[in-house]
């Protein structure tokens, strides 16, 4: 949303992002539903959540990565190391993504920051929490 957005967004923090969710529904698994990718049933669960098959069979369509690439503002992610929801290597993605189109002259290292918290899962615990919660702080706080 933020690279479509017409008015300005400085900054996004991304606490594991969800990115996997395209990926999951061609295969028919997203978190807890389970169903044939060739065959989406009307409404099905997710957890506590119902969905309806247009939201499988519109993820099904899109590449995430491509989706966010063309926003221009500077990016937080922060990631735990033992997600077993969505898997590390797509806020890696991500930030490879958001650095491909980088303003000539901004640093990576000022723009795009990916942090990953070692131990933490999806939906952090307390002591993870404050960890992220001081990334987002930092974060915030610069003015760059």
């Amino acid at each position: 949303m933020a690279a479509k957005n017409n008015f300005p967004i400085e900054k996004l923090v991304l606490f594991y992002p969800a990115l996997c969710i395209p990926d999951d529904a061609r295969v028919g698994k997203m978190m807890m539903a389970k169903f044939d990718p060739q065959n989406v049933p009307d409404t099905f669960r997710c957890g506590l959540m119902k969905l309806g098959c247009c939201y499988a069979m519109d993820v099904m369509q899109m590449d995430a990565f491509a989706e966010i690439k063309n926003y221009a503002g500077r990016v937080c992610i922060v990631h735990g190391t033992k997600d077993k929801i969505v898997d590390v290597s797509y806020a890696k993605r991500a930030a490879e993504a958001y650095k491909s189109t980088m303003p000539i002259g901004m640093q990576d290292s000022k723009r795009v920051q990916l942090h990953f918290i070692d131990g933490g899962g999806h939906m952090f615990s307390k002591k993870h929490d404050v960890i992220a919660m001081k990334l987002l702080k930092e974060f915030a706080a610069k003015h760059e």
